[in-house]
């Protein structure tokens, strides 16, 4: 199977550009739904990166819930070397804190994956096809291994620490108006119920 490389990983698994899971809701329907329409584009190959990467954890060092060391770093390097890769994409941000909660637990893992498969749902909505991404890649993955079914355990939060809280749903909510409202467009959609327009910083955002 030919891989993808993913551009701008650097040695110790970090990655320049930001990557994310938006947990807008518990409903994962609604969840898709409420995606700006850039995210709708962009979140299924962020989702298929962050499972192909735990698959290459998987395989090659079992199972692991926290960071890789630069000793298992090392193992994946390595691994990426074989001319037969076993998933599409290279593993990328294996120490982001959304790719670390994602291999924590099988629960976590197939949330992930029903996410993904969501927001294909809603791309195929807004966009009348299926997103390369989830046809080509996720779809086509093997079950994990070494996950224990430990759980669905607390969403990783990756926003500016004055917008986490107890609550990921409502942190993420937060993180949309202050960080996403520059580009909020939802293609054949109302905006969210939750959507308040005078929390919205539609002149500048939080990150860059």
């Amino acid at each position: 199977m030919a891989a993808v490389r993913v551009r701008g990983t650097t040695e110790e698994g970090y990655e320049k550009k930001n990557m994310n899971i938006f947990v807008l809701d518990t409903n994962l329907d609604k969840c898709a739904e409420y995606h700006v329409d850039k995210h709708i584009i962009k979140m299924p190959l962020e989702a298929a990166q962050m499972l192909c990467t735990n698959h290459w954890v998987d395989k090659y060092l079992e199972y692991i819930p926290r960071k890789l060391t630069p000793k298992e770093w090392a193992v994946l390097k390595e691994a990426k070397k074989n001319e037969e890769r076993d998933f599409p994409y290279l593993p990328t941000m294996y120490n982001h804190p959304c790719t670390i909660w994602a291999r924590t637990s099988l629960d976590n893992y197939e949330w992930l994956y029903c996410y993904a498969l969501a927001l294909n749902s809603e791309y195929g909505y807004r966009y009348g096809k299926s997103h390369k991404s989830v046809h080509d890649v996720i779809l086509k993955l093997p079950d994990p291994v070494h996950l224990p079914r430990d759980g669905l355990t607390p969403f990783a939060q990756a926003m500016p620490d004055t917008l986490k809280g107890q609550d990921a749903i409502e942190a993420y909510r937060r993180f949309y108006h202050k960080d996403k409202a520059t580009f909020a467009t939802w293609k054949g959609r109302e905006k969210p119920p939750w959507w308040i327009e005078e929390e919205a910083s539609y002149d500048q955002r939080i990150t860059r």
